[in-house]
């Protein structure tokens, strides 16, 4: 028999009531008021993620039975700010959608703090077919068109944001209507309305947007984000290279490609870049140097939402550690050291769980990460 649950479990605080989420107040049609030092999430192209299992292996052609199905609000930014929400760290999430669409009626329900900017059509819908492997078979509808006078709302929103969010995460496709360069404005914009704040700025994005901010970057480094968390395909996006040969180097324990790749990053304005390479091991580059994490054993179950725990765990590092309000005494490689052991910890947690669920720090092992800074991370399981 299957079941068909239309929002995420109620626990560890959260309600479904359906109430308001807290922590917002939009003063007039100018303004908007956030918690200070919050992580602002920015979803131009939401989508409610649909799971489906299937008790045996995906049969193509044929009948393949159903014993579950969940339906939870998503989109890149949507699960990174239920992590950083569920991490009790202040969290608002920004997306497109009509007050009366099922998305924002779920969105509500979680607790998360949520910024529906207007939205003439229905939020998309993704399927997701898992296997009793762990293999996910992920099916994503494009998404419907955002009018000029909408996207105007939605950046003038975000610049709203800027002179009090500690990060302003940008994260997912584009819908229609908006162009590939949007990110890549975006980070110009950002800086500008925060008149010298220090929000920081996180891109997480794929195919021609993140072309588009790659090249944008290797031209101009004042467009940089702050962080990007790339794969090894992606960061052969942005780069030009060959991405395939740096996961293939990677798996056979040869970082020297994505460690290579990840710091010309960093020569070109990005403070972080994350770069996540399978399941046996992470690479973060700074200007400090670079640092290589092996994840904690576990059973993987699902992929989706693993990236976007990442990222949400490594923001949460920072946010710990007090970083990203200037107030930390902590030094440069202790924090990054901290924010790489939450990142791979709350990705790997994602993997362990079924479907896009987004972590609880109950469920993450930061301390079972092991980290290490350059040469030393020959020490690493399978790495060489």
């Amino acid at each position: 028999m299957s079941s068909h649950s239309s929002s995420p479990t109620p626990q560890e605080g959260e309600t479904h009531d359906g109430s308001s989420p807290s922590g917002i107040e939009a003063l007039d049609s100018q303004s908007l008021r956030i918690p200070d030092n919050a992580v602002v999430t920015v979803t131009p192209n939401p989508c409610m993620d649909r799971t489906a299992a299937i008790s045996t292996p995906l049969d193509r052609g044929g009948v393949n039975r159903i014993t579950d199905v969940t339906d939870v609000p998503a989109g890149k930014g949507i699960n990174v700010a239920m992590a950083t929400y569920r991490a009790d760290e202040p969290t608002v999430a920004i997306a497109p959608a009509s007050a009366g669409d099922p998305f924002t009626s779920l969105v509500h329900k979680t607790g998360l703090s949520f910024v529906s900017t207007p939205a003439d059509h229905p939020v998309r819908v993704n399927l997701t077919v898992t296997e009793p492997d762990g293999t996910t078979t992920k099916l994503n509808e494009p998404g419907n068109p955002l009018e000029p006078d909408h996207v105007d709302t939605l950046t003038r929103v975000i610049s709203q944001v800027a002179q009090r969010a500690s990060w302003i995460v940008l994260s997912g496709s584009l819908p229609p209507g908006l162009p590939t360069s949007w990110y890549a404005d975006m980070v110009g914009a950002i800086r500008k309305s925060a008149d010298g704040h220090d929000v920081k700025i996180a891109v997480d994005t794929s195919d021609k947007p993140l072309e588009e901010l790659g090249a944008r970057i290797l031209k101009d480094p004042t467009v940089a984000p702050d962080l990007l968390k790339p794969n090894g395909f992606e960061i052969g996006q942005i780069l030009g290279l060959d991405g395939k040969n740096i996961e293939h180097e990677a798996s056979q324990g040869n970082l020297k490609p994505a460690t290579e790749a990840a710091q010309l990053l960093v020569d070109h304005g990005v403070r972080y870049v994350l770069l996540t390479l399978g399941a046996s091991v992470a690479v973060l580059a700074t200007q400090q140097g670079t640092w290589y994490a092996s994840p904690p054993p576990i059973t993987p179950v699902s992929t989706v939402g693993a990236g976007d725990s990442s990222l949400a765990g490594f923001i949460i590092g920072t946010q710990r550690s007090g970083h990203s309000n200037g107030k930390s005494s902590a030094t440069d490689s202790s924090v990054e050291k901290t924010a790489l052991q939450y990142a791979v910890a709350y990705g790997s947690a994602a993997t362990s769980l079924p479907g896009t669920t987004i972590p609880f720090p109950s469920q993450t092992q930061p301390e079972s990460v092991t980290v290490m800074a350059g040469a030393g991370a020959t020490a690493l399981k399978g790495v060489s």
